[in-house]
C-alpha cells in the first residue's frame, strides 16, 4: 500500500508509522508536492525524507513541469511551476538522508542530462518512464539518453508499479 500527498504538511507520520508495523506500507508517494509549490528541497519535505528513511520504504516523488499552462485555468495548479521539478534540488536532501530511497518519478523530464547525473552520483536514486514511454510525451531520444546511463536504476514502468522495483516488498 502506499500514501500520496501534495503538501507535505499535511503529512500524517503517526498513521504512516501505524501501517508500516503492520506491514502494510510499502512506498510513501505518489507524493505531488510540485502542484502545490514545494520544491524538493523545501525544508517542509524534511519530515517525510526523515520518516521514509527511519521507516526504510521508498519515496515516489512527482517530478515533471505538468500539463501544459499547468498554472493557469482551466488547471487551477497556481503553484505549479516547472523549476521545482528540477532533479537537482534533491542533492541536499539526499546527502541529509544517506539511506533514503528515492524514486523519481517520469525521470524528472524533461531535465534528463540532470536526472542522469543525480542518478551517477546518489545510487539510491531510480527512475521511471511510464508515462513518458506510452508516448504521453515527446521526449526527443531522452529515453535513449537515460537508458544505458542508468541501467542499473532505470525503472521500465508506469507510475503504480515502478517503487516495487527501488526495493519495496
Amino acid at each position: 500500500v502506499g500514501y500520496a500527498l501534495a503538501d507535505p504538511d499535511e503529512l500524517d507520520a503517526a498513521l504512516l508509522r501505524r501501517e508500516h508495523a503492520a506491514g502494510r506500507l510499502q512506498v510513501i508517494g505518489e507524493v505531488g508536492a510540485q502542484y502545490a509549490g514545494v520544491t524538493p528541497n523545501d525544508p517542509r519535505m524534511e519530515r517525510l525524507y526523515a520518516l521514509a528513511e527511519e521507516l526504510d520504504v521508498p519515496v515516489a516523488l512527482h517530478m515533471h513541469p505538468g500539463p501544459p499552462g499547468a498554472a493557469y485555468p482551466p488547471f487551477s495548479m497556481t503553484r505549479m511551476r516547472a523549476a521545482n521539478g528540477h532533479p537537482l534540488l534533491l542533492e541536499e536532501p539526499l546527502l541529509r538522508h544517506p539511506k533514503l530511497r528515492l524514486y523519481v518519478m517520469h525521470a524528472a523530464w524533461p531535465f534528463f542530462d540532470e536526472t542522469i547525473a543525480l542518478m551517477y552520483a546518489h545510487p539510491q536514486v531510480y527512475v521511471d518512464i511510464g508515462a513518458l514511454d506510452a508516448g504521453r510525451v515527446d521526449i526527443a531520444g531522452g529515453r535513449d539518453a537515460l537508458e544505458p546511463a542508468t541501467a542499473a536504476a532505470f525503472l521500465h514502468l508506469d507510475d503504480a508499479d515502478a517503487w516495487r522495483a527501488a526495493g519495496a516488498d
